[in-house]
């Protein structure tokens, strides 16, 4: 029987909280479960858990009683671990799908974290020709952080300097078309490819003086909530500075209108103190914020859940997703 730690947490916890008991579709899944297990407590064993005195307490015992563990027997984890052949696999059908010209089946597949660096970068090259060009700027620095080999940066930084001319920043193409220049000198091409990329990425620098001309909106990284009609109350938390609140003997506490209300303006809206994807919804919309996915990155250890941006991933990782 696995023993409970000293913060009160089984140590198979992550075991027993698998995608099976988490996510299935099942009605009443829990509900079947907890009334399988009270059917096969005892009376007495019932006496015993009303005297527990404390939360712990009672966890401990619950721990302890053969139902629990005899129901649990049931339970078949479903963690989905990385995978290098999966990877090696499903980049190969992100190319194919690239050289079709499907680029958003290759968005889906161009992403698995053992071979990071390139998936990474063959997803760039897809976004550019989405026209997505801040997220390809993205893809690029974190396949360069991921080690992609040195001896073709040079395409990646070029890549860059492409993306930040169309987004209309010149400085930051110089220096990414700079560095591209730099590092064909680490290049094993041959010295003819090496003379005409060398000339590309020169008259690519050169046209930036008359390149300003923006041509992507910033990533939106996060779901903003609606904005209140006239601001917020100053005394009524997440309501509308149009709402009075009013009390009375017969209603008790109500709002009513203090000011011209039109339909579908937003009165009262706060954030959620809990909330979860629901599973139909892992592969098209970020774990964390809910966004819908445009180029997504997957989790740093499983292959459950995606993100919409590195900030979401680790927050997610860094907090609540290490335990689901």
């Amino acid at each position: 029987m696995d023993e409970i730690d000293g913060l009160g947490q089984l140590t198979d916890y992550r075991r027993l909280c698998s995608d099976l008991t988490l996510q299935t579709k099942k009605e009443g899944f829990f509900k079947d479960y907890l009334a399988s297990i009270v059917d096969q407590v005892s009376e007495e064993e019932f006496q015993e858990f009303s005297k527990q005195q404390t939360d712990y307490d009672r966890i401990r015992y619950c721990w302890t009683l053969p139902a629990l563990h005899k129901t649990m027997k049931s339970f078949r984890p479903s963690y989905r671990g990385k995978s290098a052949d999966d990877s090696a696999k499903r980049r190969e059908q992100g190319n194919e799908a690239f050289k079709e010209k499907d680029y958003r089946k290759a968005l889906v597949t161009l992403l698995e974290k053992t071979t990071l660096a390139l998936a990474l970068a063959n997803r760039s090259a897809v976004l550019v020709h989405l026209k997505e060009y801040r997220l390809a700027v993205r893809d690029i620095q974190l396949s360069l952080q991921s080690n992609y080999p040195e001896k073709q940066r040079y395409k990646l930084y070029d890549r860059m300097g492409y993306c930040h001319q169309q987004l209309g920043e010149p400085a930051k193409a110089r220096v990414a078309y700079t560095v591209a220049l730099d590092c064909l000198a680490e290049s094993d091409l041959e010295l003819h490819a090496l003379e005409n990329w060398r000339q590309t990425v020169e008259k690519s620098r050169s046209k930036l003086a008359s390149s300003s001309n923006p041509s992507n909106k910033p990533i939106t990284t996060v779901n903003e909530l609606p904005e209140l009609l006239g601001g917020t109350h100053p005394t009524i938390p997440n309501a509308s500075r149009n709402l009075s609140l009013k009390v009375d003997d017969n209603c008790g506490r109500y709002y009513v209108a203090a000011d011209d209300i039109k339909p579908g303006q937003t009165l009262v809206c706060e954030k959620p103190y809990a909330a979860c994807l629901l599973p139909g919804k892992f592969t098209s919309h970020c774990h964390h914020c809910f966004v819908r996915l445009i180029a997504p990155l997957a989790c740093v250890t499983c292959r459950g859940v995606f993100y919409c941006s590195v900030e979401c991933r680790d927050e997610a990782g860094s907090t609540y997703h290490q335990y689901e």
